[in-house]
């Protein structure tokens, strides 16, 4: 008489789940230490952005290998449920995938002016499924997907730091101008600095915040001097 035995059960998706519950609770301590005792310098605030933003997509991943664990227990049937769910929370997945990446941008926070579209606003709250903007008529209730089709430009930040904005041209890559100016200590690295190309090729907007003494020439000379030529309008002479 043959016997089968189950690949998984339901006693390891709960030992799964407290793993998983005990790495997410290393990684939240050594984010909250990063913050913590992490020196204000280029390196410790690249360092305090990169455990927020693993600690951010770390929480979807461990639920996807969660599902995945579900479904090896009766991969008909709970698959079949977890399809007929999913048809029915695809618009909140999909603004929650969407929200992950917005708020992995480190410019997008609490007391920021945004203007998306033709609403500007504050941004008062950040939620899962979308942002809580301060508008001159009320607070407004923003889907992270409509934010994100819409497009977005961060006016301004709650901070001592003043933003600023200057246009790049360039026939370098993002990622190159990026490695560019990674190397100049001027810039306020961590939570300041956003680079994305315009409409027009080869040309890109850059928003960035100095350190305190720094002066936007010193950027501007140095980017130049690795052939970038820089301008405060999108036109370039």
């Amino acid at each position: 008489m043959e016997t089968t035995t189950d690949i998984f059960t339901w006693k390891d998706l709960w030992l799964l789940a407290l793993v998983l519950l005990a790495l997410y609770g290393l990684l939240h301590l050594i984010r909250l230490g990063f913050d913590r005792y992490m020196k204000q310098n280029r390196i410790g605030n690249r360092l305090k952005l990169s455990s927020k933003r693993f600690e951010l997509f770390y929480i979807p991943m461990a639920w996807l290998i969660l599902v995945i664990g579900f479904i090896s227990i009766d991969p008909i049937w709970h698959g079949l449920f977890l399809g007929i769910a999913g048809l029915f929370a695809f618009p909140y997945l999909k603004n929650y995938v969407s929200g992950l990446f917005l708020k992995a941008n480190p410019m997008l926070e609490i007391g920021a002016i945004v203007q998306n579209g033709e609403v500007r606003g504050l941004i008062n709250r950040i939620t899962s499924l979308g942002l809580v903007l301060g508008t001159s008529t009320g607070e407004q209730f923003v889907w992270y997907s409509q934010f994100e089709k819409m497009g977005f430009a961060v006016i301004a930040q709650q901070t001592n730091q003043r933003l600023q904005s200057v246009y790049l041209e360039s026939d370098l890559s993002t990622s190159q101008i990026l490695d560019v100016m990674f190397d100049h200590p001027v810039l306020s690295f961590g939570k300041k600095i956003n680079l994305r190309p315009t409409k027009r090729k080869g040309i890109y907007l850059l928003q960035f915040a100095l350190e305190q003494g720094a002066k936007t020439e010193d950027l501007t000379t140095f980017l130049e001097g690795h052939g970038i030529v820089t301008s405060l309008t999108e036109k370039f002479e």
